[in-house]
């Protein structure tokens, strides 16, 4: 059970997070095994929010980027379509009662903020602030979160706040572990609050 109290700081993944996005993934999958993708690994695991199917290392850009994109896997069509978790809506809810510390914190693009708050404010989730992936960031969607999150703790964050970060990925354990900060894995961590 997660204790919420006012000194509570709550960084938030989106994706897999606070939506269902797995009919996504399973296309983004689909679409990077059939690419003739050197980096595709095939994988038996079914939560394909981990990227374990992706072989990109630290340092390698996706040579399918454009590719993906064109595809429409996360586009604007996509994303503005992707069912809530109503779980994760009504416990952000009850965290907000009690502190207003929650940062959004995604990998997606920049260039879909509009869209994604858009988004947020359509299915009714606290307004808080969103932090996204710039276009000059390069690397795996973990290391630059865990960067921002490092950034947001050392600039916003004060003596005595615990911080948690709620996201569906489970390579953030290790860079939130890192940073002093607990990990709590969703979906299922919205049935502690």
């Amino acid at each position: 059970m997660v204790e919420v109290k006012t000194n509570s700081v709550f960084v938030v993944d989106i994706d897999g997070t606070i939506n269902d996005c797995s009919i996504e993934l399973k296309k983004w999958k689909v679409f990077c095994g059939s690419a003739g993708c050197s980096s595709f690994r095939e994988s038996e695991v079914e939560d394909l929010s981990s990227g374990l199917w992706c072989g990109l290392e630290k340092g390698r850009e996706c040579s399918k980027e454009a590719l993906i994109e064109k595809s429409g896997i996360f586009d604007k069509k996509a994303i503005v379509n992707l069912p809530p978790l109503r779980i994760a809506r009504d416990n952000l809810w009850k965290i907000f009662k009690v502190t207003k510390n929650i940062w959004y914190v995604s990998g997606r693009p920049e260039n879909q903020r509009v869209d994604t708050l858009n988004w947020l404010q359509k299915n009714e989730f606290p307004m808080c602030s969103l932090r996204l992936r710039s276009s000059i960031d390069k690397g795996l969607i973990p290391d630059i979160k865990a960067t921002v999150v490092y950034i947001l703790r050392n600039v916003y964050g004060k003596d005595g706040q615990q911080w948690f970060w709620i996201d569906d990925d489970e390579r953030i354990r290790e860079k939130a572990e890192s940073l002093g900060i607990e990990y709590l894995k969703a979906p299922e961590c919205w049935n502690g609050f």
